[in-house]
């Protein structure tokens, strides 16, 4: 028998589940979802990344490839400081390798912002605020397991 801890937050007393650590989450109402890869099944879509659930998911399904991406419109243009991107009870399912862009144009992301190995519970924290209203997360290594994100979260 094995298990394992998935995520380990601190919340203040009464508090609408924000982080002790001073992190206020930016709200997710109208943000839209996209990827270059989706599972078949669609109760795995992006949407199922941003929708406050962990218990749902957004899949790219198996053998995931170099240059896959995950992307969220904000809406608007939002400052933050911190990107939290959690695999859940998918933990095998992040990517091994990958690059975080930020920008106001979709088509339009320059260079990365971030770069690191993934891990299943993948905590972006950028040495000051940035400003953007998408945020583009891409694969950088082939790996053929399935990509997971149960909760993608951001914050100030």
């Amino acid at each position: 028998v094995s298990w394992a801890i998935a995520e380990f937050l601190v919340y203040r007393p009464g508090a609408a589940k924000q982080p002790v650590a001073g992190k206020i989450e930016l709200n997710r109402s109208n943000w839209k979802a996209s990827a270059s890869k989706k599972s078949s099944w669609n109760a795995e879509w992006e949407d199922k990344a941003i929708d406050r659930d962990p218990n749902t998911r957004y899949a790219a399904g198996n053998n995931v490839n170099n240059g896959d991406w995950f992307q969220v419109d904000m809406g608007a243009p939002q400052t933050f400081k911190t990107i939290l991107m959690s695999a859940g009870s998918s933990a095998n399912n992040h990517p091994r390798k990958f690059e975080v862009y930020v920008s106001n144009d979709p088509n339009k992301f320059g260079k990365p912002v971030f770069q690191d190995l993934g891990s299943p519970i993948t905590r972006v924290t950028f040495d000051s605020s940035v400003t953007g209203r998408y945020i583009k997360v891409v694969n950088k290594q082939d790996y053929g397991d399935w990509w997971s994100i149960h909760d993608f979260r951001v914050y100030k």
